[in-house]
């Protein structure tokens, strides 16, 4: 971007703040503007002032599967972590959710309430805009099956409600493609407390069992080829506990890549990359990155 001019005088942004500490991985550089409006106003503002002016626009969830170069980012990053876009409200059978919402904070509310249906995102660290734009869950469920409508804002900062039957959800994927998610609608099923508590822990072990530890690590890394698993791929590739720098394959579930002391985007890519390269030689497959980098 050549001037920054446009965003100084809007109170809600930082200009050249690191955004490491908004990452799972913690590695990465600045953005050129951090934007943190505090009301649908304050962003309706700045997506107008982005689209006028050509710039790019980037939304920063939880930082769970997303990777940010030394160099930083180039636009307007955006984070909705003020309360306006983080509310979780239940009225019967409906949830309505902020974007901004952490997955764990709605998983507690939900079951609070005795409402199930959200276990497969049991494990995922992220936010409830990124949950639904990527459709988070597990091999069997998404958390698109369960969303009723989302409420979306477009270039011209108008806010457009886009029901289910013009959503559609795939393999960590989905249609949704305008500038920003501001909230979520989602229809769950009543669960006895016993049976939700028991779903819950099943889900939880499960994830503990086919993936390493969240605090210290990183993936999905690649997208599963069709009809093949990724992570099956690098294991049987010889690849696990292979390291580059600071990054290293885990042995627990080969799509993950555990991050130790010290670790840089550029080892994780590194190491993406050599991951890459051996699983073709081996199978002829060409593994897909998942994991976004900006």
């Amino acid at each position: 971007m050549e001037d920054t001019g446009a965003f100084k005088d809007l109170g809600f942004v930082q200009l050249n703040r690191m955004l490491a500490p908004f990452t799972h991985a913690g590695v990465g550089g600045p953005a050129e503007v951090l934007a943190e409006p505090q009301t649908r106003e304050d962003l309706a503002r700045l997506v107008r002032i982005c689209s006028a002016q050509k710039v790019p626009l980037k939304i920063l969830g939880g930082g769970t599967n997303l990777l940010i170069r030394s160099a930083g980012v180039s636009g307007v990053v955006l984070r909705l972590a003020q309360p306006e876009f983080q509310h979780i409200d239940i009225t019967g059978k409906t949830v309505r959710c902020g974007a901004g919402a952490d997955t764990l904070d709605l998983i507690k509310a939900c079951s609070r309430a005795g409402l199930g249906g959200l276990e497969s995102l049991v494990g995922f660290a992220g936010t409830v805009g990124g949950a639904v734009v990527n459709n988070a869950g597990d091999e069997r469920n998404g958390i698109g099956q369960l969303v009723r409508r989302v409420e979306v804002m477009e270039q011209s900062g108008q806010i457009v409600l886009r029901d289910s039957e013009e959503l559609r959800f795939g393999d960590h994927s989905s249609n949704i493609d305008e500038p920003v998610i501001l909230s979520v609608e989602l229809v769950l099923e009543p669960t006895a407390e016993t049976q939700l508590v028991r779903r819950l822990r099943r889900a939880l072990i499960r994830r503990m069992a086919h993936q390493p530890p969240v605090h210290q690590s990183i993936g999905r890394i690649f997208r599963d080829p069709r009809g093949l698993d990724a992570a099956d791929l690098i294991a049987k590739a010889g690849l696990g506990r292979t390291k580059l720098g600071a990054a290293e394959v885990s042995d627990r579930n080969g799509n993950f890549f555990l991050t130790n002391p010290g670790v840089t985007t550029e080892d994780i890519l590194r190491l993406a990359d050599l991951v890459r390269e051996r699983v073709q030689e081996r199978f002829h497959v060409s593994l897909e990155r998942e994991i976004a980098v900006w």
